[in-house]
């Protein structure tokens, strides 16, 4: 499965205006269960309340199906779902032979 990145920005109309813990923890069923129907994992979120923005790490077949998934529960997904790899200390100081 590929890793995607997407944020969600009240700036640009991607995040609810003023959606709190509890606004995000009733919404997370409802996407856990979009994204199991499109194959998407969430791995993790990244919030900053008083800003209006979260960072959504997935892993799913594409962005296209990360895309249906915001959709299907009503959020306005990021224009630019992004692929990413990851990388950590390890992976730079030990990297794996051939890779």
């Amino acid at each position: 499965m590929a890793y995607f990145i997407d944020t969600h920005n009240q700036k640009n109309g991607t995040y609810p205006a003023g959606i709190d813990v509890p606004g995000l923890a009733a919404f997370l069923p409802g996407f856990l269960q979009a994204c199991a129907q499109e194959g998407v994992a969430v791995q993790t979120g990244y919030v900053n309340l008083a800003e209006g923005k979260i960072t959504c790490i997935t892993t799913g077949p594409d962005a296209e199906a990360v895309r249906r998934a915001h959709l299907a529960v009503g959020y306005v997904p990021d224009p630019e779902i992004t692929e990413v790899s990851t990388i950590s200390p390890a992976d730079l100081f030990f990297p794996t032979p051939g890779a």
